[in-house]
């Protein structure tokens, strides 16, 4: 796990920064380095590249962050009224830079929904995305894309502590596809590929809360995670 700082300035952003839009979007974007894979069942691995932009254990319907003076809920990032479950959500922005493969926190079973748009287009991210790579801070009132923009979301039932969580993965406006490998019902393991998000997205992991949760991610700083290495969360 790195601050924000440290990946802006490691040899992998510095390499991408000197690439062409063209080969960015032609070689880089869909690059799938090889990793190694780790398990650790009481571990929540994250599930994508990324910045952190918050980590927050709320109820459902009050405000888990306030943007341009408007509430936003985990309900409403759920498209989901009836959600009732005090949560851990941790909430990660792919930028440009970012490999796009998701994979599993840990081991479950998947249910995959695409939920209805809430409007006919979605909103840019890329406001936000300059405020990271090229001031090297996040501006929360550019993540007004939270409030619109497609979503799916991917139900995880994990046997081994008897629950389920949730992850919901947030189109960019240039988004043209979000494609899942899994079908519904199929049992995947910790690290394995989930999806691939096409050009920039945002993905939440929402836990429902456990005191025998632990969040791993410092608060010192804004931090970058990387998909199956850094833990995000343990069960202690």
């Amino acid at each position: 796990m790195e601050t924000l700082q440290e990946w802006l300035k490691s040899k992998e952003v510095e390499y991408l920064r000197r690439c062409s839009i063209k080969q960015l979007m032609e070689k880089e974007f869909s690059r799938n380095p090889m990793r190694a894979i780790f398990y650790r069942p009481n571990i929540f691995y994250s599930p994508c590249d990324g910045i952190v932009l918050y980590k927050k254990v709320v109820e459902p319907d009050k405000e888990l962050l306030s943007i341009k003076g408007e509430s936003l809920t985990l309900q409403d990032i759920m498209c989901d009224y009836s959600y009732s479950e005090k949560s851990l959500v941790i909430g990660i922005f792919l930028s440009i830079y970012d490999v796009h493969f998701c994979r599993m926190p840990t081991n479950g079973f998947v249910k995959i929904e695409r939920l209805p748009n809430l409007y006919i287009e979605n909103l840019t991210m890329t406001k936000l995305e300059n405020s990271i790579i090229k001031e090297g801070k996040i501006d929360y009132d550019s993540l007004e894309y939270l409030f619109t923009n497609e979503r799916w979301i991917v139900r995880i039932y994990y046997p081994r502590y008897n629950m389920e969580y949730y992850l919901v993965e947030i189109a960019d406006l240039e988004v043209n596809a979000i494609v899942h490998y899994p079908s519904n019902d199929d049992y995947l393991l910790q690290g394995q590929r989930l999806s691939f998000v096409t050009y920039g997205s945002h993905v939440d992991v929402i836990i429902p809360y456990r005191r025998n949760l632990k969040v791993l991610i410092p608060d010192d700083s804004v931090y970058h995670v990387k998909a199956g290495i850094d833990p995000l969360v343990e069960i202690v």
